[in-house]
């Protein structure tokens, strides 16, 4: 999980007597309250993004309407596929042999 540094902020400075921990802790509290108000999100979609994230890692967020998947769901897509690939050219070539051998008569 990415977090917000406190040095990618040069105009932020520490007051004496704080602890550079508790300036970070509230910092990154006021920004996640920002992006809050800029992209309204809940709680809970933010736990189950981070369970999504755990469970399928990279991706978990694929887009462009692609499922989530783990690497042997992925496989046994890739294999599908490759099964109706092969029955589709099956069925081409038993009809190929109909067609000529009812020609060579």
């Amino acid at each position: 999980m990415a977090h917000l540094q406190l040095e990618s902020y040069p105009n932020l400075s520490l007051k004496s007597g704080t602890s550079s921990t508790g300036i970070r802790t509230s910092f990154l509290l006021e920004r996640v309250a920002h992006h809050q108000l800029v992209y309204p999100v809940t709680a809970p979609q933010l736990y189950k993004w981070r369970k999504e994230y755990e469970e399928f890692g990279q991706g978990s967020f694929p887009g462009n309407g692609n499922l989530k998947q783990t690497p042997e769901q992925e496989r046994i897509t890739e294999l599908e596929i490759k099964l109706k690939d092969a029955e589709l050219e099956r069925d081409i070539l038993k009809k190929a042999i109909g067609i000529f051998s009812k020609n060579g008569r």
